[in-house]
């Protein structure tokens, strides 16, 4: 039995890329989250597609993850490919993020 042709058969069966998936693809270039990496010494912005992986995409996000407490924070960034010390500066510059949106 012939459904339809091997083009309309390949363009079906893949199937389009996550969001995350786009955004690591596209170098994680969200100006959000780089200018929050960029922003910790030493800047840490070069990181940015692996937030975003880890589902860290925009601002709602950013801010979500702000309001965490330190140990929630720690957990979802230890998940990530971190070193100890990038999540340590990560998680200064959310308690120091979050002080400021306080003021």
């Amino acid at each position: 039995m012939f459904l339809g042709s091997a083009d309309h058969l390949t363009r079906n069966s893949v199937s389009q890329p996550t969001a995350s998936v786009r955004a690591v693809q596209s170098g994680g270039r969200n100006p959000t989250i780089r200018r929050f990496l960029a922003s910790i010494q030493p800047p840490l912005d070069d990181i940015t597609p692996i937030l975003v992986q880890g589902g860290v995409r925009d601002k709602a996000c950013l801010d979500s993850l702000t309001a965490m407490t330190e140990v929630q924070q720690r957990a979802m960034l230890e998940r990530l490919p971190l070193t100890v010390f990038q999540v340590q500066l990560i998680c200064n510059a959310l308690e120091e993020r979050g002080a400021q949106d306080s003021n």
